[in-house]
């Protein structure tokens, strides 16, 4: 019993690091630089370790079944709980620390980004090769090359190494999630003040234009009176004119009948001309007053 947890330990450990390797190799050429993939700060990708462990427990399920099963068997067991290891992880790990180790949102097939098609394929695929060639060639192999007394102190060794780096790690994790709640407070904060300000600012804006309608209604009331009362001394001034000239008329037809008062009519005459001039003026000075009004109106 003893040997058996030994050996599906170093197979994690063992699964970890080769996972890890085979992950940063993969990632590094698509990007075309040097990438460390995984969750700890050391070598390991604890899901790959899990997926042999899964593996050891597909291979102990099938053995239960005729081998012409197994074929078939195999990688539908492993897509079923591959796919579910990969899911939960990716789950647990975003709740727990606010991020996302890996995202196949715009891959083919995909579930919410945690599993998509190409990956259950391989899930597959790698099932295969692992139980009719690497676990026999190669994991065997290399297990059988330990010493039996080794083994308990290797294991012991790395669990010892891999205990440290799990504890930086997460620490770290927690570290990393503290500045997201914090930096999400600040953006809710900054929310909230932009949507404050947008309230005071619009607020100012009514306010200001209320205030220039206020200003115009003013000055378009104080414009009318203004012409009003203008257009008064002007009807005024008319009536004036038109009673001056009547005057004027009525005295002319007197004095032509009087010769000894035509020098004296001349000069009435020459004054009605003066103030018919002087009328005029103030006429014309009157339209142009009434026309800039009426261009200062429309500008406003």
């Amino acid at each position: 019993m003893f040997d058996k947890i030994v050996y599906y330990l170093l197979l994690f450990f063992f699964a970890s690091a080769v996972g890890w390797l085979g992950e940063c190799i993969y990632c590094s050429i698509a990007h075309h630089r040097l990438i460390n993939r995984g969750f700890l700060t050391g070598p390991l990708c604890p899901i790959y370790g899990c997926g042999f462990l899964i593996m050891e427990l597909i291979i102990k399920i099938c053995s239960y079944f005729p081998e012409k099963y197994q074929y078939f068997m195999i990688p539908v067991l492993a897509i079923l709980l591959c796919d579910t290891l990969e899911f939960m992880t990716s789950l647990i790990m975003e709740k727990m620390f606010h991020a996302r180790w890996w995202d196949y949102s715009d891959k083919f097939l995909n579930i919410q980004g945690r599993i998509c098609f190409r990956h259950t394929v391989m899930w597959a695929l790698c099932s295969m090769i692992y139980v009719y060639a690497f676990r026999p060639y190669v994991i065997e192999t290399l297990y059988g090359l330990i010493k039996p007394y080794v083994r308990p102190y290797l294991l012991g060794a790395i669990l010892i190494v891999f205990s440290f780096d799990l504890i930086d790690t997460l620490k770290s994790a927690l570290d990393i999630k503290k500045m997201l709640v914090r930096l999400e407070k600040f953006g809710d904060t900054a929310r909230e003040a932009t949507e404050q300000f947008t309230v005071v600012r619009d607020a100012i804006v009514s306010d200001a234009k209320e205030s220039m309608r206020k200003r115009k209604s003013e000055r378009r009331e104080s414009s009318a009176k203004r012409e009003e009362r203008i257009s008064e001394w002007m009807s005024s001034a008319a009536d004036q004119l038109i009673e001056f000239r009547n005057q004027f008329d009525a005295f002319s037809s007197r004095s032509n009948r009087r010769t000894k008062e035509s020098f004296r009519l001349l000069n009435v005459s020459q004054f009605g001309e003066t103030i018919k001039k002087r009328i005029e003026a103030a006429q014309e000075a009157y339209d142009k007053f009434r026309e800039n009004n009426s261009n200062s109106n429309k500008d406003e």
